[in-house]
């Protein structure tokens, strides 16, 4: 019970940032308009008029919002960003969401450190 209470104390302190700054990041990847969260503060995308988890939808859509979510949780546990070290985040977006993500990460460097690993020339960060 105690668990639980702490729990449900620590979600509600950080719930609603931590929903807007995802939300602030991956509607930078994709137009979704109605995304929810679960119990567990996962994302869960509406179609066809029914909330569905992250999982469901292909490896670039999970590896963009597996992406927002940590920017949107170095955002909230951080007064200043840390230094990052990026290994390969982005292999399974597609071309669009590459560039889409690219800018997030220049756009990042501008006030913290960043090591970005990958393995594709196609990938590179300028």
């Amino acid at each position: 019970a105690l668990l639980r209470a702490a729990q449900d104390q620590l979600t509600g302190a950080y719930f609603d940032g931590l929903r807007d700054r995802f939300l602030h990041y991956f509607r930078r990847f994709t137009n979704e308009p109605d995304i929810a969260f679960d119990d567990a503060m996962q994302p869960q995308l509406m179609r066809d008029g029914l909330s569905r988890p992250i999982t469901q939808f292909s490896s670039g859509t999970q590896s963009a919002a597996q992406f927002c979510m940590r920017l949107a949780l170095i955002d909230l546990l951080f007064r200043e960003r840390p230094f990052l070290i990026l290994d390969d985040p982005f292999v399974y977006l597609d071309d669009a969401r590459t560039a889409h993500a690219a800018a997030l990460v220049r756009e990042a460097a501008a006030d913290t450190q960043i090591l970005y690993l990958t393995c594709h020339s196609s990938r590179a960060v300028g």
